[in-house]
């Protein structure tokens, strides 16, 4: 069975008399044509003067583009009737309707007529008329869509913002990485001392690099450790460090007895058997160091690194032997010599100068004979001192060159050797943090 639905627009309009007329439409009573039209009002009163002139208004036109000027005289005559091939008549227009004139309506009330016949609609031209849970189907799948547009554009937005602050991020630090290069440079340059003004350079508005130069002495050469005189002053260095004595010595012996050649165990040491019991095979090396985090292998250095994990600042694999009183940290210098701490603060404090930093122009270049003045050594413990230590200039040099743009840093560790007569240089090791 064919379904048909109906969608009827009236429109009622003022006499000039105020009055206000209405349209009531007297329907077939056949089911098909009742069911069609029901969506008619029947309780509207009936027009009691169709005749009445009024002044009327375009033809009114509704959303399936058909236009109709009904008078409501004759509306009855224009209920559309089945015809032979399943479709509507459509309605007379309003040159056709010999009751009234095309310019002037008899009634003041305008009935448009959209008709459809829904299995035939493609069929008749006519366009398809969607149900309410059709259109609330679409409506919600169209939210869908925005919303899920909507995250996908944010997620585009958020990834290209963060794209953007890592590319800009990697340009700052590859730039602050060739400003310390630059520091290299100008620290490897036979005519610069410590304490040169142009160790401290500003490139551009948020960017430079800061060098500065010591002398390799500043530390413990770990790999002379062999010498009797720098093993109880590395034993001294972990007692200050809050180490108990057992084990500030086996920490100090374990690491003679990995440099050693021999296979010779010290009281506290570590040798081959030792190690074997734990399931190394291949230590102790019996050379030196490659490499100072290489020390953390020996026995008794997981202590010293509980009790002070920036240990590796105070040794170096690239020593001569002896100690730069130039440069020489707190630490190594209260252990090399024994002496009192006040003793060594002063001394610390009149060779950094005024600002107390180490390597700038106020520094005081200070003599063995008055160090040893100003620390109160003499006697046999004098003696043992002046052979480990030295005030002249070596040619060991590290030089630390630092690269910033805005807080980004890059930092380079250069250790060198230059020859006193030839001044060529011979790089030891590099280090990029």
């Amino acid at each position: 069975m064919k379904t048909y639905a109906c969608n009827v627009l009236t429109r009622i309009t003022k006499h000039p008399s105020r009055k206000k007329w209405a349209l009531r439409s007297r329907l077939s009573a056949t089911p098909r044509t009742a069911n069609l039209f029901g969506c008619l009002r029947r309780d509207r009163p009936e027009i009691t003067d169709p005749t009445q002139r009024v002044p009327t208004s375009p033809a009114w036109r509704d959303t399936s583009g058909l236009v109709g000027t009904r008078c409501a005289a004759s509306l009855e005559s224009f209920i559309p009737t089945r015809t032979a091939d399943s479709t509507f008549s459509p309605f007379p227009s309003a040159a056709e309707c010999k009751s009234c004139d095309t310019t002037v309506l008899h009634s003041s009330a305008i009935v448009a007529f959209r008709i459809m016949k829904v299995g035939d609609a493609r069929q008749n031209g006519l366009p398809r008329t969607r149900c309410a849970a059709a259109r609330g189907s679409a409506l919600m799948l169209m939210i869908w869509a925005i919303l899920l547009m909507s995250v996908t554009v944010m997620g585009v937005v958020e990834y290209i913002t963060y794209s953007a602050e890592e590319s800009k991020q990697a340009a700052y630090e590859f730039r602050a990485l060739h400003l310390a290069e630059s520091g290299i440079a100008v620290g490897l340059h036979p005519s610069t001392r410590r304490g040169d003004i142009v160790m401290k350079q500003k490139v551009g508005p948020d960017s430079g690099f800061d060098v500065v130069i010591n002398y390799e002495g500043a530390r413990i050469p770990i790999n002379y450790i062999t010498d009797a005189r720098l093993r109880e002053s590395v034993y001294n260095l972990f007692i200050y460090w809050q180490l108990n004595a057992e084990d500030a010595g086996v920490a100090a012996d374990s690491l003679a007895d990995w440099v050693d050649t021999d296979s010779t165990q010290r009281a506290n040491g570590a040798e081959a058997e030792y190690y074997k019991s734990l399931g190394i095979f291949d230590a102790p090396r019996n050379s030196g160091f490659i490499r100072v985090d290489e020390m953390i292998l020996v026995r008794g250095m997981d202590a010293v690194d509980r009790k002070k994990p920036d240990w590796r600042n105070y040794f170096s694999i690239y020593g001569e032997g002896q100690i730069d009183l130039r440069t020489v940290f707190k630490d190594v210098l209260l252990a090399i010599t024994g002496a009192s701490e006040n003793d060594v603060q002063r001394f610390i404090s009149e060779r950094d100068g005024g600002d107390g930093i180490p390597g700038t122009e106020d520094d005081r270049r200070i003599r063995a004979n008055e160090a040893y003045q100003i620390l109160n050594l003499n006697g046999d413990r004098l003696a043992a001192v002046s052979g480990i230590v030295n005030d002249s200039d070596t040619s060991l040099r590290r030089i630390t060159s630092i690269g910033w743009v805005g807080d980004k840093r890059s930092k380079i560790i250069l250790v060198t050797r230059r020859d006193q007569t030839s001044g060529a240089v011979t790089y030891l090791g590099r280090i990029e943090e």
